[in-house]
């Protein structure tokens, strides 16, 4: 082919034109400067001169327009149209989105050259470059993201399981780690399976229940008083009347009163939620002995005690039974009715999968509530590291508490970066949120309250102005909503085939863009569409392959062709189980 003119205007309806394709581009694929080009794919991209400036539009839609040449026969002439949204101009050898000047009927289409594929795509020189991968309907030119506009605002990554999700995660955190000039890259990654533990341990610091063959990671230590009330109760059974909560919301604010008295902190705004430490050992000894107490002599308020418990030990003090009718001992009766609630408050914290929360080494209050170490210096060990990414690996921790633990950590971490006249505010020191699996974290329930939910959208709709990014990965977009996707300034659609997942997607983009997204589910694997604010016109790139393998399936005709496990394997297996649990 001569020319790389293919078609010409036929309308124009703002930004949006139809073409029709001229007779002799015979076929969707042509060559031209010695390169195979595809035409009138959905999605390419299209350039119409107009003097020194042309514009530049994408592909939306292709149809065949048939119109009869003559009533007495059934011979008939074919067009092929194109719709076109227009996205920016070329004006020398730059691209810039936006359109000032638009074309007129029977001006000529023309497809792109490779260089002029390589200007849209480059980004500018004050932009930050993350190389991603290639355009997939051309793999010399390569895809770059905007690295400041997909932090600050935000991005999700959607796909079906085994599309590529965690390989396109882990291409983009790995360029950033690997740039020694971002040497204060703070990126905050949630893990739930520990996927990213095997891929990103050279980049970053890993914080997980580990066994005590463990030497890669760091003990990852949660303390309890960290927790907001609620989240502290959903830890436990709860079926508490308005009046037993207030009851036990008292007693823990006058706790983390007595520890801030006892450290020397007077005058401190306190509040239930604030995340100060106290013992709650010794509140549940407490609380747990008046709930079992009897009275030999109700006036004088004499205890009928057969033996004292231990709060450090969680035994419980022994009382005489209460007498029958009018005999002595007596039931105390200023008791609150809570002795189930404790007793899965003891279970909990003598749980050895719950160690890391219950009894959080140096973070745990003493009989004062005084700890050796409090939230800066948490702080400082997740963040104070010489690597730039942090892993939280949940995966050997209760499923059922992954939203409250998720809930409480992103409280700790975002807050910290609220505070502007905190030296480490995130304006001054920018934090990028990685929440792997995020649709986990999210209840459809309205009679359950979601600690995770409740940051989660906190940092979608405020947090860019506290440094705050948020970069969610997720096979079920339907679950987290269209309000939360729609606060995310780049998409990058993987493969999906759920109806209800594409519908979710679809809401959340530029209705122009439609046609294109309805192309998600023939994307192969490792294959995305891109739109939005960190690329400078939507398109379709094939990412590169980070690790090959990453979340892959079993071959099982391979697997089943091994010799079967002996007893020592097995053997392993249960040393293994029982020594990532918590027990130390």
């Amino acid at each position: 082919m001569k020319s790389n003119s293919i078609g010409y205007v036929v309308s124009v309806n703002g930004n949006h034109i139809d073409i029709i394709l001229d007779n002799d581009v015979l076929s969707d694929i042509i060559v031209y400067e010695d390169s195979i080009i595809r035409i009138g794919q959905v999605g390419g991209l299209i350039k119409i001169p107009i003097g020194y400036t042309s514009l530049i539009g994408i592909i939306t839609a292709i149809n065949l327009n048939e119109k009869i040449k003559d009533e007495q026969t059934t011979n008939y002439s074919s067009f092929r149209h194109a719709d076109i949204l227009l996205l920016g101009e070329i004006s020398g050898k730059r691209f810039e989105k936006g359109v000032t000047q638009f074309p007129l009927t029977k001006d000529k289409v023309y497809m792109l050259t490779n260089e002029e594929l390589e200007i849209i795509h480059l980004m500018d020189r004050n932009v930050y470059p993350l190389r991603i991968g290639q355009l997939s309907s051309n793999d010399s030119i390569e895809i770059m993201l905007d690295m400041n506009k997909l932090i600050s605002r935000h991005s999700i990554i959607i796909g079906a399981t085994g599309t590529g999700k965690s390989n396109a995660t882990t291409v983009i955190l790995k360029e950033i780690a690997k740039d020694n000039d971002l040497k204060s890259s703070r990126i905050f990654v949630i893990d739930p399976h520990g996927e990213y533990t095997r891929v990103l341990k050279e980049d970053s610091k890993i914080f997980r229940i580990k066994s005590f063959e463990d030497r890669n990671t760091e003990n990852l230590l949660v303390p309890y008083w960290a927790l907001d009330f609620n989240s502290l109760l959903e830890l436990f059974y709860n079926n508490l009347n308005e009046t037993q909560l207030s009851y036990i919301a008292e007693l823990i604010l006058e706790r983390k009163v007595e520890s801030a008295t006892a450290k020397g902190e007077l005058g401190l705004q306190l509040t239930i939620d604030t995340a100060y430490p106290y013992n709650l050992q010794k509140l549940w000894y407490e609380l747990d002995r008046k709930e079992r107490r009897t009275l030999k002599d109700r006036q004088a308020n004499t205890e009928d005690l057969v033996h004292e418990g231990d709060w450090r030990l969680l035994k419980s003090a022994k009382f005489n039974p209460p007498g029958f009718g009018s005999s002595p001992p007596f039931i105390d009766q200023s008791r609150k009715g809570i002795l189930s609630f404790l007793d899965s408050i003891r279970s909990k914290m003598l749980d050895p999968r719950f160690r890391f929360l219950f009894h959080p080494e140096d973070y745990t209050p003493d009989e004062k509530g005084l700890v050796k170490k409090d939230l800066d210096d948490l702080l400082f060990e997740w963040f104070g590291h010489d690597k730039k990414i942090t892993i939280i690996d949940l995966s050997n921790i209760p499923s059922y508490t992954h939203h409250i633990l998720v809930g409480t950590i992103l409280n700790i971490v975002y807050n910290s970066l609220t505070f502007m006249e905190s030296p480490v505010n995130g304006k001054d020191y920018p934090m990028l949120f990685v929440l792997e699996e995020a649709h986990t974290y999210f209840s459809n329930s309205s009679d359950k309250k979601n600690v995770a939910r409740g940051i989660i959208e906190r940092i979608s709709k405020e947090g860019r102005k506290y440094g705050a990014g948020l970069m969610m990965i997720t096979q079920r977009p339907s679950e987290i909503g269209d309000t939360i996707i729609s606060q995310m300034g780049t998409i990058m659609c993987l493969r999906l085939n759920n109806p209800k997942d594409k519908s979710y997607v679809n809401g959340a983009i530029d209705s122009d863009m439609d046609s294109i997204t309805k192309t998600i589910s023939s994307l192969r694997t490792g294959e995305a569409i891109l739109i939005g604010e960190s690329v400078k016109v939507p398109c379709k790139v094939k990412y590169y392959l980070e690790n090959e393998g990453f979340s892959s399936d079993p071959l099982v005709s391979e697997e089943w062709k091994k010799k079967k496990p002996n007893k020592d394997l097995y053997s392993e297996m249960l040393k293994v189980s029982r020594n990532t649990k918590g027990v130390r």
